[in-house]
């Protein structure tokens, strides 16, 4: 089977662009069209429950639909289906006055008219006759059969009824001969089994399938997938698995900024390999709120390409190659950097990804609690770079269960400990400082993009966690001679040697908007000086010695002048510098002239 983790980066940019939105629109091969089922050929021949759909959870409450309590999307469940979902979780009711509606339990929250949304689920069908929709329904107040009036005939007409549990489902190939390309699956309604009881063509959900927890406070504890991956309801038997994978936020209520979090590739396929290792299970459903933020589609379409045709329901994803650091061949140029599905907290903007972070950006650097209230946000501009490209692709440290992605010699702060390690030091067990527990485990991964933001203190918090801004030339946090261990560590040196970049940028006031990076991405600020720094350090002890502490004294004067100009009215102080050196350096000419002048005065006199 194709590892699936270090295929991705190079199909991502493919796939997205040919098969992230599935039409019915046929690709030629010759003079024969070729089948592309639910957008891959390769689905065709697959049975339904073998591959995986874009779920979105409780698709009818939107913001666009008029839901304003909790609302779980932003856009409707029909820009969904148009986008390239392909399963919807739908809640029914009976409302006062309304009748049955799809609605969240709450009919006050938001309603949405469900003879709208079957109607525009046939239409669509209708247009994309390559194409399976999967509806389940939760079914609230015994309201099935009273949906069921609100369906139409071409509605019914697209139904699959299944036999039974034990029979086989049909491939995707057989669906679309057979044209019935609608499943429906219910629960918490009348027992589907018992004749009567419900319309024809639905399914009790739980007699085909499992699902996982769905209770969760917060992105990162979907990454906890000891607890966060066990079977709620459903046995682990049954046909189809359901992941769900959207968390709440401080209020209880869906949070588009943890699902933001929640949605990116990094989260969504840590959850699915992760419940994959525990189950020994394949999702069919991964199920998000908020459909429009994040990776779904992007995460869907390469699990079904590299999906093993003879994996069946029982398949599981290959296990993710151990860490190692990254390739010294890599383009990168040398330098550490955060990934960019990283989140960060601006305090404007709110929660964002590290690749959308821009110079000028305030970001969050140090957060106090007391108790489990925030006390304090302190929040720093983002002056610089060290690194930035989009282009370039890198390997990253990946750990849960904080999903923290960086480099190798990135520096990030450990419980416990004054100063921070490189990534690479890092082992299972060790607690990240911000993290909500000891690393779990520790992956390899490939992305394309690489950011170092540069801020006031050299802090910042990325995914909760607290990192710096700089890296580690060595194996250690501190600067190492020969075998001798100096007090300096790398996090100081970087911090001190940035002190008049800081300077320039935050305090005179200077326009550092239009700072310029070489072609590997490295700001010209630090090129050099890392490429020096890298030289040196690969010299002899004696060698090495000789020219690290010119180097340290020049730093550390560095770092106090620019300190006391910041402690002291920084661009008054700076000014008055300034000042001081230009008279000092005209009294200086002025002394040199008069001593000439004097000079000249008593040579005259002796010849006279």
């Amino acid at each position: 089977m194709v590892s699936f983790s270090s295929s991705i980066s190079f199909l991502v940019v493919g796939i997205f662009l040919t098969s992230c939105i599935p039409t019915a629109t046929s690709q030629s091969t010759g003079n024969q069209p070729e089948r592309l089922c639910n957008g891959l050929a390769s689905n065709c021949d697959k049975r339904v429950n073998e591959i995986m759909y874009a779920t979105v959870h409780n698709a009818m409450s939107s913001q666009e639909d008029g839901f304003f309590l909790g609302y779980n999307n932003k856009k409707t469940m029909e820009d969904a289906l148009d986008e390239g979902f392909r399963a919807f979780l739908i809640d029914s009711c009976d409302c006062p006055s309304r009748g049955i509606q799809l609605c969240h339990a709450l009919c006050v929250g938001g309603t949405k008219e469900p003879t709208d949304a079957f109607q525009r689920i046939v239409q669509f069908l209708e247009n994309n006759v390559m194409e399976i929709v999967i509806l389940e329904i939760q079914v609230e107040d015994d309201s099935l059969n009273g949906l069921w009036e609100k369906t139409t005939q071409k509605f019914q007409n697209y139904l699959y009824s299944h036999p039974g549990t034990d029979t086989e489902w049909p491939t995707l190939n057989e669906l679309i001969d057979l044209d019935q390309r609608l499943i429906v699956f219910q629960h918490d309604g009348p027992d589907c089994k018992v004749p009567g009881e419900c319309p024809d063509g639905v399914h009790n959900f739980f007699d085909y399938a499992f699902q996982t927890e769905y209770n969760f406070r917060g992105a990162n504890a979907l990454n906890q997938y000891e607890s966060s991956c066990d079977r709620k309801s459903g046995l682990l038997s049954n046909s189809f698995m359901l992941i769900n994978h959207f968390a709440k936020g401080r209020l209880g209520l869906p949070s588009e900024s943890e699902s933001i979090l929640a949605n990116s590739y990094q989260s969504l396929q840590g959850r699915v390999e992760g419940c994959a290792e525990i189950t020994g299970r394949t999702a069919n459903f991964l199920a998000i709120d908020f459909w429009s933020e994040g990776a779904t589609l992007e995460i869907v379409n390469d699990y079904n390409l590299l999906l093993d045709e003879d994996n069946g329901p029982t398949a599981t994803l290959p296990p993710v190659p151990s860490p190692t650091p990254a390739p010294e061949s890599n383009d990168s140029g040398g330098m550490g950097c955060f990934s960019g599905e990283m989140s960060v907290l601006e305090e404007t903007r709110g929660v964002i990804m590290m690749k959308e972070l821009q110079l000028g950006d305030r970001v969050l650097v140090e957060s106090s609690m007391n108790g489990v209230e925030i006390k304090e946000n302190i929040f720093e501009e983002v002056y610089s770079f060290g690194h930035l490209s989009h282009e370039i692709t890198m390997d990253y440290y990946q750990f849960l269960p904080s999903m923290l992605e960086l480099s190798w010699n990135h520096l990030v702060f450990l419980e416990g400990e004054t100063a921070p390690i490189p990534a690479e030091l890092v082992r299972v067990g060790d607690i990240l400082r911000g993290g909500k527990g000891p690393v779990t485990k520790i992956r390899r991964v490939t992305r394309r993009g690489v950011y170092a933001p540069l801020t006031n203190s050299g802090i910042i918090l990325v995914n909760g966690i607290r990192a710096s801004t700089y890296i580690a030339y060595q194996a250690s946090g501190y600067l190492h001679i020969g075998n001798m261990k100096t007090p300096f560590s790398f996090h100081w040196l970087s911090h001190a040697f940035e002190a008049p970049h800081r300077l320039y940028c935050l305090e005179i006031g200077a326009n550092c908007q239009n700072e310029k990076y070489a072609e590997t991405g490295i700001s010209t600020w630090v090129d050099q000086p890392v490429k020096a720094t890298v030289w040196m350090l690969k010299q002899n002890s004696l060698v090495m010695s000789l020219l690290m502490i010119p180097f340290v004294v020049c730093i550390i004067a560095a770092m106090t002048v620019s300190e006391f100009l910041v402690w002291t009215c920084s661009p008054v102080a700076v000014l008055l510098l300034f000042v001081v050196i230009g008279v000092t350096a005209s009294r200086r000419q002025q002394f040199s002239c008069r001593r000439k002048h004097q000079g000249n005065t008593e040579s005259m006199n002796k010849l006279l």
